[in-house]
């Protein structure tokens, strides 16, 4: 599958819910010129609670990590639950540990882990010429803003939930379903979608392109083209721009490289 460029998020590497299979199978089949990583690509804070790093977890690091060498240009936009990114040295995968010649700061002051182009945000102007604005969305979540600890503790909550749905289902239906009403909730509540369009629009952009909140979605608001990739979890979607220069949001689960 050849596209221009192709915007993922909410990856959750380190937790079970992550559907890392799929995940490896649709970044083996994929051809593009840019990939964004729009954060929450590795859950450190779930880590923190209970580490979980599977053979899996790594190849799709690895996989990564073998785009960004090739012709592929990829930047990474930290979320939440990878804060930890911003800092990059000394932080362990697996076995793995991530020395300081491997992590640095270039003269322009941009920061990249190997030839991964760390940023807290971007500007993204398509082949169509409209330009969006690209990031995770956490500073819109006025919940995770005010009461960051009570999110910490619904994802070891979640986290406790995944594991004990194991037992019971291979694909972790009753985690998913409360992460979906958490989630659901949250997102009414914070008025989180017209939030992160108003900045945009006042900002002078013609759109945006976010993750955070599990909920993939592709329309206007208030005149602003609002795009929110999903997430890896749940729903396994992405948002593609196609030769044309046009933004499309595409569920995986549909496609064959996915099954």
């Amino acid at each position: 599958m050849k596209y221009e460029t192709i915007f993922i998020s909410d990856i959750h590497l380190g937790t079970r819910g992550c559907r890392a299979k799929d995940l490896l199978n649709f970044l083996n089949n994929i051809d593009c010129k840019t990939l964004y990583l729009v954060g929450d690509v590795i859950d450190v804070w779930a880590m923190k609670w209970h580490f979980y790093w599977p053979e899996t977890h790594m190849k799709i690091l690895q996989r990564l990590l073998d785009i960004a060498n090739g012709t592929t240009k990829v930047k990474f936009i930290p979320g939440n639950h990878d804060e930890m990114f911003h800092d990059l040295v000394g932080l362990k995968f697996g076995n793995k540990e991530i020395l300081p010649e491997e992590a640095f700061i270039s003269k322009s002051g941009k920061k990249y882990f190997g030839n991964i182009e760390i940023l807290p945000e971007d500007t993204f102007i398509s082949k169509s010429g409209k330009k969006y604005l690209v990031l995770h969305g956490d500073k819109h979540d006025i919940f995770h803003v005010n009461f960051k600890w009570i999110s910490k503790l619904c994802t070891r909550f979640q986290g406790r939930t995944e594991r004990l749905g194991a037992y019971f289902s291979s694909d972790h239906r009753f985690s998913k379903k409360l992460k979906s009403l958490v989630k659901s909730a949250t997102r009414h509540i914070n008025r989180f979608e017209v939030s992160i369009v108003e900045e945009a629009k006042e900002r002078g952009f013609d759109g945006v392109l976010c993750g955070h909140f599990h909920s993939p979605a592709h329309k206007f608001i208030n005149g602003i083209e609002y795009i929110n990739d999903g997430d890896w979890v749940q729903n396994q979607t992405v948002v593609v721009e196609k030769s044309s220069g046009d933004l499309e949001l595409i569920d995986c689960k549909a496609l064959k490289s996915c099954a």
